[in-house]
């Protein structure tokens, strides 16, 4: 599984590249997306790609979102398609981190501005 980056201001946009995000993926995602948080003190992870996420792939979100809250920085999440929504309601994840419909709103969220394209 791949991360993609880009720099919009200060906020670091990390789109994953890949549908599933499962026990066989979760420790490569963790560690790539810790090294990210590490490197930047905002960080957006857009999940558009991702159509299935297990209880390890989301428990590996879960451990970055308390590192980065632990070291000062702030995690949003967006995108999220229906079934990963679902999970993140049933496992009440929506109540610990910012989940936005779009990269726009939780840029707003942070108070970037949006950048068209």
């Amino acid at each position: 599984m791949q991360l993609k980056c880009r720099q919009l201001g200060d906020v670091t946009a990390i789109e994953v590249d890949g549908d599933t995000l499962d026990a066989e993926r979760a420790e490569d995602f963790r560690s790539q997306l810790e090294a990210r948080i590490h490197a930047s003190r905002k960080v957006l992870l857009d999940l558009n790609a991702v159509a299935f996420a297990d209880s390890t792939g989301l428990g590996a979100i879960l451990v970055c979102l308390h590192r980065a809250a632990a070291a000062g920085r702030k995690l949003r999440i967006c995108g999220l398609r229906p079934l990963v929504q679902e999970m993140f309601h049933v496992l009440r994840l929506d109540r610990m981190v910012d989940v936005h419909v779009t990269p726009e709103d939780a840029l707003t969220a942070f108070g970037a501005r949006p950048t068209a394209g």
